[in-house]
Protein backbone atom coordinates (compact mmCIF):
# COMPACT_ATOMS: atom_id res chain seq x y z
CA UNK A 1 0.00 0.00 0.00
CA UNK A 2 1.64 3.50 -1.27
CA UNK A 3 -0.01 6.26 0.90
CA UNK A 4 0.55 10.24 0.25
CA UNK A 5 0.80 12.38 3.25
CA UNK A 6 -0.16 16.00 3.35
CA UNK A 7 0.28 18.45 5.72
CA UNK A 8 1.92 21.12 7.41
CA UNK A 9 4.39 21.75 10.27
CA UNK A 10 2.30 19.30 12.36
CA UNK A 11 3.93 16.38 9.54
CA UNK A 12 7.53 16.77 11.37
CA UNK A 13 6.11 14.81 13.78
CA UNK A 14 5.15 12.25 11.45
CA UNK A 15 7.80 11.88 9.49
CA UNK A 16 10.16 11.35 12.15
CA UNK A 17 8.20 8.78 13.15
CA UNK A 18 7.58 6.97 10.27
CA UNK A 19 11.66 6.70 10.09
CA UNK A 20 11.10 4.55 13.34
CA UNK A 21 8.19 2.58 12.18
CA UNK A 22 8.78 2.20 8.67
CA UNK A 23 10.78 -1.89 9.25
CA UNK A 24 7.23 -2.61 10.93
CA UNK A 25 5.53 -2.06 7.81
CA UNK A 26 7.05 -4.06 4.68
CA UNK A 27 3.97 -3.39 2.86
CA UNK A 28 3.39 0.11 3.47
CA UNK A 29 5.38 3.11 2.01
CA UNK A 30 4.48 6.95 3.08
CA UNK A 31 5.36 9.53 1.43
CA UNK A 32 5.72 12.81 2.83
CA UNK A 33 4.63 16.18 0.76
CA UNK A 34 4.54 18.92 3.18
CA UNK A 35 5.33 22.61 3.61
CA UNK A 36 5.12 24.86 6.90
CA UNK A 37 2.25 27.21 7.35
CA UNK A 38 -1.28 26.91 7.06
CA UNK A 39 -1.54 28.80 3.23
CA UNK A 40 -1.39 25.15 1.61
CA UNK A 41 -3.76 25.97 -0.17
CA UNK A 42 -2.44 28.84 -1.86
CA UNK A 43 0.66 26.90 -3.05
CA UNK A 44 -0.74 24.01 -4.81
CA UNK A 45 -2.84 23.38 -7.72
CA UNK A 46 -4.32 20.55 -10.33
CA UNK A 47 -2.73 19.93 -13.00
CA UNK A 48 -3.00 16.76 -15.64
CA UNK A 49 -5.22 15.59 -12.55
CA UNK A 50 -2.11 15.59 -10.57
CA UNK A 51 -1.57 18.04 -7.32
CA UNK A 52 1.45 19.85 -7.84
CA UNK A 53 3.61 22.36 -6.16
CA UNK A 54 3.34 25.85 -7.49
CA UNK A 55 5.80 28.17 -5.59
CA UNK A 56 9.28 27.63 -5.01
CA UNK A 57 8.78 27.02 -1.32
CA UNK A 58 6.30 24.21 -1.94
CA UNK A 59 8.55 22.74 -4.08
CA UNK A 60 11.64 22.72 -2.22
CA UNK A 61 9.52 21.65 0.77
CA UNK A 62 7.48 18.73 -1.20
CA UNK A 63 11.10 17.64 -3.18
CA UNK A 64 12.86 17.18 0.56
CA UNK A 65 9.81 15.80 2.07
CA UNK A 66 8.99 13.03 -0.57
CA UNK A 67 12.36 12.01 -1.36
CA UNK A 68 12.48 13.78 -5.02
CA UNK A 69 8.73 14.73 -5.89
CA UNK A 70 6.93 18.32 -6.46
CA UNK A 71 3.94 16.62 -7.67
CA UNK A 72 1.18 13.99 -6.36
CA UNK A 73 -0.04 11.99 -8.94
CA UNK A 74 -2.88 10.11 -7.25
CA UNK A 75 -2.83 6.97 -9.61
CA UNK A 76 -0.13 6.32 -8.19
CA UNK A 77 -1.49 5.55 -4.56
CA UNK A 78 -3.92 3.95 -2.81
CA UNK A 79 -5.13 6.24 -0.21
CA UNK A 80 -4.11 9.95 1.37
CA UNK A 81 -3.74 11.46 4.43
CA UNK A 82 -4.14 15.18 5.04
CA UNK A 83 -2.48 16.03 8.57
CA UNK A 84 -3.03 19.68 10.26
CA UNK A 85 -3.40 22.88 7.84
CA UNK A 86 -5.63 24.94 10.22
CA UNK A 87 -8.00 21.98 11.40
CA UNK A 88 -8.46 22.72 14.83
CA UNK A 89 -9.90 23.44 18.00
CA UNK A 90 -9.00 27.74 17.80
CA UNK A 91 -11.68 28.71 15.21
CA UNK A 92 -13.96 27.77 18.03
CA UNK A 93 -12.90 30.71 20.61
CA UNK A 94 -14.69 33.69 19.75
CA UNK A 95 -18.22 31.15 20.51
CA UNK A 96 -16.88 29.46 22.82
CA UNK A 97 -15.16 32.12 24.90
CA UNK A 98 -18.87 33.57 25.58
CA UNK A 99 -20.36 30.43 26.13
CA UNK A 100 -20.49 27.00 28.30
CA UNK A 101 -21.81 23.92 27.15
CA UNK A 102 -24.09 22.06 30.55
CA UNK A 103 -21.27 19.53 31.88
CA UNK A 104 -18.66 21.89 31.30
CA UNK A 105 -16.90 21.89 35.17
CA UNK A 106 -18.84 24.83 36.78
CA UNK A 107 -15.92 24.74 39.46
CA UNK A 108 -13.63 26.00 36.45
CA UNK A 109 -15.55 29.58 36.30
CA UNK A 110 -15.01 32.03 39.23
CA UNK A 111 -18.49 32.41 41.22
CA UNK A 112 -18.93 36.01 39.82
CA UNK A 113 -18.65 34.98 36.39
CA UNK A 114 -20.93 31.87 35.94
CA UNK A 115 -23.86 33.46 35.27
CA UNK A 116 -22.84 35.86 32.24
CA UNK A 117 -21.84 32.57 30.19
CA UNK A 118 -25.07 31.62 28.32
CA UNK A 119 -25.16 28.16 27.77
CA UNK A 120 -24.51 26.80 23.40
CA UNK A 121 -25.84 23.57 22.67
CA UNK A 122 -23.86 20.82 20.90
CA UNK A 123 -25.67 20.65 18.00
CA UNK A 124 -24.66 24.37 17.65
CA UNK A 125 -20.99 23.42 18.27
CA UNK A 126 -21.22 21.04 15.53
CA UNK A 127 -22.07 23.29 13.40
CA UNK A 128 -20.03 26.13 14.05
CA UNK A 129 -17.21 23.82 13.33
CA UNK A 130 -18.66 23.12 9.90
CA UNK A 131 -19.06 26.42 9.04
CA UNK A 132 -15.49 27.35 10.22
CA UNK A 133 -13.67 24.15 8.98
CA UNK A 134 -14.36 24.20 5.50
CA UNK A 135 -12.49 26.93 5.00
CA UNK A 136 -9.53 25.45 6.10
CA UNK A 137 -6.06 24.73 3.66
CA UNK A 138 -6.90 21.16 4.66
CA UNK A 139 -10.64 20.90 3.20
CA UNK A 140 -10.12 23.63 0.07
CA UNK A 141 -6.75 21.05 -0.42
CA UNK A 142 -9.22 18.05 0.25
CA UNK A 143 -11.49 19.56 -2.18
CA UNK A 144 -8.85 19.69 -4.70
CA UNK A 145 -7.90 16.72 -5.07
CA UNK A 146 -12.10 15.86 -4.70
CA UNK A 147 -12.13 17.42 -8.20
CA UNK A 148 -9.87 14.49 -10.13
CA UNK A 149 -9.69 11.86 -7.89
CA UNK A 150 -11.89 9.89 -5.77
CA UNK A 151 -9.46 8.37 -4.09
CA UNK A 152 -9.85 6.79 -0.46
CA UNK A 153 -9.04 10.22 1.99
CA UNK A 154 -8.30 10.09 5.70
CA UNK A 155 -8.42 13.36 7.59
CA UNK A 156 -5.91 14.02 10.74
CA UNK A 157 -6.58 17.15 12.96
CA UNK A 158 -3.72 18.98 14.37
CA UNK A 159 -3.31 17.54 17.95
CA UNK A 160 -5.36 18.83 21.04
CA UNK A 161 -2.51 21.73 22.44
CA UNK A 162 -0.22 20.59 25.23
CA UNK A 163 -1.85 20.17 28.36
CA UNK A 164 1.38 22.53 29.67
CA UNK A 165 -0.88 25.54 28.30
CA UNK A 166 -3.57 25.05 30.87
CA UNK A 167 -1.17 26.56 33.11
CA UNK A 168 -0.04 29.47 31.11
CA UNK A 169 -2.70 32.31 31.60
CA UNK A 170 -1.35 34.05 28.54
CA UNK A 171 -1.09 31.10 26.07
CA UNK A 172 -4.19 31.68 23.73
CA UNK A 173 -5.07 28.20 24.65
CA UNK A 174 -6.28 28.88 27.94
CA UNK A 175 -9.81 29.04 27.19
CA UNK A 176 -9.87 25.31 26.77
CA UNK A 177 -9.78 24.57 30.65
CA UNK A 178 -12.78 26.41 31.38
CA UNK A 179 -14.74 25.15 28.12
CA UNK A 180 -13.05 21.39 28.45
CA UNK A 181 -16.29 18.58 28.71
CA UNK A 182 -17.21 15.24 26.81
CA UNK A 183 -19.93 17.16 25.14
CA UNK A 184 -17.67 19.64 23.43
CA UNK A 185 -15.13 16.97 22.45
CA UNK A 186 -17.68 14.83 21.24
CA UNK A 187 -19.22 18.04 18.89
CA UNK A 188 -15.93 18.95 17.91
CA UNK A 189 -15.37 15.80 16.60
CA UNK A 190 -19.15 15.45 15.20
CA UNK A 191 -18.54 18.31 13.07
CA UNK A 192 -15.63 17.00 11.49
CA UNK A 193 -16.88 13.81 11.06
CA UNK A 194 -19.75 15.88 8.89
CA UNK A 195 -17.37 18.02 6.81
CA UNK A 196 -15.28 14.80 6.20
CA UNK A 197 -18.25 12.99 5.15
CA UNK A 198 -19.63 15.40 2.41
CA UNK A 199 -16.23 15.18 0.99
CA UNK A 200 -16.24 11.37 1.03
CA UNK A 201 -13.48 11.25 3.17
CA UNK A 202 -12.73 9.43 7.09
CA UNK A 203 -11.62 11.77 10.06
CA UNK A 204 -9.09 10.01 12.27
CA UNK A 205 -9.97 11.30 15.66
CA UNK A 206 -7.15 11.96 18.32
CA UNK A 207 -5.66 8.22 19.76
CA UNK A 208 -7.28 8.43 23.95
CA UNK A 209 -3.83 7.05 24.62
CA UNK A 210 -2.35 10.81 23.91
CA UNK A 211 -5.42 12.96 25.20
CA UNK A 212 -5.52 14.04 29.11
CA UNK A 213 -8.48 16.53 30.45
CA UNK A 214 -10.66 15.85 27.06
CA UNK A 215 -9.17 18.97 25.39
CA UNK A 216 -5.57 18.59 26.12
CA UNK A 217 -1.97 16.38 24.61
CA UNK A 218 -0.13 14.95 27.13
CA UNK A 219 2.21 17.33 28.05
CA UNK A 220 5.48 14.42 27.03
CA UNK A 221 4.42 14.29 23.91
CA UNK A 222 4.81 17.83 23.11
CA UNK A 223 8.10 18.22 24.88
CA UNK A 224 11.48 18.44 22.00
CA UNK A 225 8.53 18.94 18.71
CA UNK A 226 11.19 19.91 15.95
CA UNK A 227 10.57 22.81 13.54
CA UNK A 228 9.63 22.12 10.13
CA UNK A 229 11.44 24.85 8.56
CA UNK A 230 14.43 22.94 9.24
CA UNK A 231 14.77 20.41 6.53
CA UNK A 232 16.84 18.12 8.83
CA UNK A 233 14.06 18.30 11.31
CA UNK A 234 16.60 18.97 14.29
CA UNK A 235 15.83 22.23 15.72
CA UNK A 236 13.25 22.39 18.30
CA UNK A 237 10.38 24.63 19.07
CA UNK A 238 10.05 26.77 22.28
CA UNK A 239 9.34 25.40 25.22
CA UNK A 240 5.86 27.63 24.72
CA UNK A 241 5.14 25.99 22.04
CA UNK A 242 2.40 24.25 22.50
CA UNK A 243 0.98 22.95 19.45
CA UNK A 244 3.17 20.85 17.93
CA UNK A 245 4.41 17.26 18.68
CA UNK A 246 7.19 15.28 18.72
CA UNK A 247 8.20 12.06 17.32
CA UNK A 248 6.67 9.29 20.12
CA UNK A 249 3.67 11.27 19.57
CA UNK A 250 3.67 10.57 15.88
CA UNK A 251 4.14 6.81 16.42
CA UNK A 252 1.29 6.19 18.45
CA UNK A 253 -1.00 8.45 16.15
CA UNK A 254 0.33 6.54 12.52
CA UNK A 255 0.33 2.99 14.15
CA UNK A 256 -3.53 4.17 15.53
CA UNK A 257 -3.93 5.21 12.14
CA UNK A 258 -2.51 1.92 9.91
CA UNK A 259 -4.25 -0.39 11.86
CA UNK A 260 -7.43 1.28 11.18
CA UNK A 261 -6.75 1.77 7.31
CA UNK A 262 -5.69 -1.93 7.58
CA UNK A 263 -9.21 -3.19 8.62
CA UNK A 264 -10.97 -1.38 6.30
Amino acid sequence: MRIAVIGNSHLAAFKLAWDDLADNYQDVRLVFFGSAGEEMRSKVAIEDDCLVAVTEEARNDFYFTSGGLTKIDFSDFDAVLLIGMGCRMLPLYSALKSHRVYDAPSSSLPSRKKASYRTISAACIAQICVDQMKNTSLFQVLSLIRSVSNIPAFIIPCPFPSEACAYDDQARWAFLKRIASKTVQQSYYEGLACLCRSFAATLITQPDTTITGLLFTKEELSVGSVRFDDHLLTTLHKETDYVHMNRDYGKEVLTFILQGIGQR
